[in-house]
């Protein structure tokens, strides 16, 4: 008796998976850097700090601009998705739930490392709040973009505004490269504005726009994402992430890969799907974070 899973049934398998992993799975991707290299287990991102030009007098040697110039490491880590096959479902299956499986074997995968950029992007952002009458620039003591808003602070669209401020404030690039995702009740809100509500999307096809609500609006790509991604603790509030693209990154050192095996003592077949990768925040004046008290109502505006 054969104890190979049924050539036809891994093959699809393995294809949806990526397939999916990748234009579904994975929101952050094309919002973040990849990296400059991969060597052994770490991700290197390199950068090149601020430079500034000197008036030329003649006669005199040319001064050096002093841009820094270096590189930030990631560990790389592995991200796994386990799942179960019984023989007899395998057997009985139908289209559609083949198509549950692939989509929650991606879907683990991709939010994993969605969590992942999101994470250090949290951990580099100030929270020193600067909303209040007074408190401009919108900078924290080192420089970096404040916090807007609070954990009592109800959401309003000027805010967005307040957090868009800030970056440019810090001399962050306004050039069509800054992304901010929203929890549901947020983007809901936002939309209850129509200068919001009323913006189109503009621009490529990037890693959200096929499996989200998009807009583009005051020079952001704004998205909804899952309510599970930003940081909801005991007082009741959100925390989001307003960032240019060159603020943080991703490496993968390896696209997803499934591995299939026969498990004699369950009956079943077990699939293990495995990536490999790093995030990196490694430039903090190039995300701001908002603090809002979670939305108990939509109010139309």
């Amino acid at each position: 008796m054969s104890t190979d899973a049924p050539t036809w049934f891994v093959e699809q398998y393995k294809d949806g998976v990526i397939q999916k992993y990748q234009s579904k799975g994975f929101l952050l991707k094309s919002t973040v850097t990849p990296a400059g290299s991969i060597e052994g287990s770490k991700a290197y991102f390199n950068l090149m700090g601020k430079g500034k030009a000197n008036k030329k007098k003649r006669g005199q040697a040319a001064v050096p601009m002093n841009a820094q110039k270096g590189r930030v490491e990631a560990v790389l880590e592995t991200w796994e998705a386990f799942d179960e096959v019984y023989k007899y479902d395998l057997a009985r299956m139908s289209a559609n739930e083949k198509e549950a499986i692939q989509m929650a074997g991606a879907m683990a995968l991709g939010r994993a490392t969605d969590d992942e950029i999101m994470a250090k992007m949290d951990a580099s952002s100030s929270t020193l709040a600067a909303t209040g009458s007074g408190m401009k620039p919108l900078l924290d003591a080192n420089g970096l973009p404040a916090m807007v808003g609070g954990s009592a602070v109800a959401f309003d669209l000027k805010y967005l505004l307040l957090m868009a401020s800030a970056l440019k404030q810090a001399d962050v690039p306004w050039d069509g490269n800054v992304f901010c995702p929203l929890p549901s009740l947020l983007f809901d809100q936002a939309c209850a504005y129509k200068q919001f509500n009323n913006a189109d999307w503009t621009g490529a096809d990037l890693s959200f726009t096929k499996a989200t609500v998009t807009k583009y609006w005051a020079g952001v790509h704004w998205f909804q994402a899952p309510d599970d991604l930003f940081i909801e603790n005991e007082e009741d509030h959100y925390d989001i992430e307003m960032y240019h693209r060159s603020s943080s990154g991703w490496a993968n050192n390896s696209e997803l890969e499934s591995i299939w095996d026969w498990d004699n003592r369950l009956g079943c077949w077990t699939v293990r799907m495995e990536t490999e990768g790093a995030a990196g925040c490694f430039q903090p004046e190039g995300t701001v974070r908002g603090r809002f008290a979670v939305p108990t109502d939509i109010t139309l505006n």
